[in-house]
């Protein structure tokens, strides 16, 4: 009989060798198994647990990462006036997060859908290098007030649901939030 553990027809090597095992990656998985002649099912059974291994420890990454962010976030000031009160500019909001989401290994992105009547869906994604990742999805509508040309409404209404699914996303909020409503 092999030297090791036991369990479900295949044996594990002793505790030494494991921590070489869990190293590898999954071709590296896929040819040590092809070397040992095991079957296809098997393979297939090994691969499927290496890739949720990866999963598992990317969303950990990523959980672990935005724990740290949310412990200390960075300050979010509405400092342009807008129509019904002050808001921070994405510019603004993107010059304060971007370094603290970098340091712990984030990247963001924006995609949009254009729905037929020509508003937006704004999707944002937060990545985290090892893979995981979280969106958040907003409503853009074209923002027609003021003098803007059609382009600018549409730009407007994007801009918009960026700052906000970046929020969402991140877990964040400005420094207070009022749209729309007077404070008395």
């Amino acid at each position: 009989m092999a030297h090791g553990i036991e369990q479900a027809g295949l044996v594990f090597p002793e505790s030494a060798e494991v921590a070489v095992v869990q190293q590898q990656t999954p071709l590296g998985i896929l040819a040590d198994a092809v070397t040992r002649g095991l079957d296809p099912d098997t393979i297939r059974q090994l691969m499927d647990l290496a890739d949720r291994d990866r999963k598992q420890r990317a969303e950990q990454a990523y959980n672990d990462a935005i724990v740290r962010f949310q412990m200390q976030p960075p300050k979010i000031v509405r400092s342009k006036q807008g129509h019904t009160g002050k808001y921070a500019p994405i510019n603004e909001v993107l010059n304060a997060v971007l370094p603290v989401l970098s340091s712990l290994h984030f990247s963001v992105r924006w995609q949009f859908k254009v729905l037929d009547n020509g508003d937006n869906v704004c999707r944002c994604y937060l990545t985290h290098r090892d893979g995981h990742s979280q969106h958040s999805d907003f409503f853009a509508v074209r923002d027609t007030s003021g003098a803007k040309s059609g382009p600018q409404a549409i730009q407007s209404g994007r801009t918009y649901a960026k700052r906000y699914t970046l929020f969402d996303v991140l877990g964040l909020e400005q420094d207070v939030d009022n749209d729309g409503a007077s404070v008395a």
